[in-house]
């Protein structure tokens, strides 16, 4: 049954909403928020990957808080405890690894800004069969290898420390040994796929990227 479960415990306890394919399961999908916590976007798309066959958990980092105020998502982002998150995520990994609807044993990450990011670090910490990142990618300090194929989604017009960042990644990521796909989005800004951000929603392009990530979901979670 679909619904809010918590996952790990102590430090590490998190809450998830949890939403299982119409057949009951699936591989799995973890969704990460961006920094304006989970809104009814996030719920949308999780209803999505159901509706695809997969089983989703959303994590939901700020404890239920949301909004769409830049400066407040700011303070909320910057409020987060990186090593806390991370396992909070490896938590939720090991939930879905161990859940009985999940068949096959795949998991995978989704997410979006802070989310693709957090997404993008826990691929370097952890084996993956799939990670997918709307408009984030690991910086120079952050790299390492992925250790599992990534799908990348990035805005053409974004606040990069350099306009060659991303070009440096996916060549950092392939001189590793690693595999990234990132198809273009042109005309987009950064939160192109947020649909409860009007100003930066761009209908088009969050349509086209989401065919692409359940189509490479579907490559490497079944």
């Amino acid at each position: 049954m679909n619904g809010t479960v918590t996952i790990g415990g102590g430090d590490s306890q998190v809450t998830a909403q949890l939403t299982f394919p119409p057949g009951g399961g699936g591989p799995g999908v973890i969704v990460i928020h961006d920094w304006f916590g989970l809104l009814p976007h996030i719920g949308g798309r999780c209803q999505d990957l159901a509706d695809a066959g997969f089983v989703a958990l959303a994590v939901d980092l700020y404890d239920g808080r949301t909004t769409t105020d830049t400066a407040q998502a700011k303070a909320w982002r910057d409020g987060l405890s990186g090593d806390r998150v991370m396992r909070q995520l490896r938590a939720a990994v090991a939930h879905l690894r161990d859940h009985a609807a999940v068949t096959p044993d795949r998991v995978g990450l989704l997410g979006y800004s802070m989310g693709g990011s957090l997404a993008l670090q826990m691929a370097t910490q952890v084996d993956l069969e799939a990670v997918v990142a709307y408009y984030a990618i690991l910086s120079d300090d952050q790299f390492a290898p992925l250790r599992g194929p990534a799908m990348v989604h990035l805005a053409e017009h974004d606040d990069w420390e350099s306009s060659d960042a991303p070009q440096k990644f996916f060549a950092a990521v392939a001189n590793a040994g690693g595999s990234v796909e990132h198809p273009a989005h042109r005309g987009t800004e950064h939160s192109f796929a947020n649909a409860d951000v009007p100003a930066t929603y761009a209908a088009q392009a969050d349509h086209d990227a989401w065919a692409a990530t359940v189509d490479f979901l579907g490559r490497h979670l079944r």
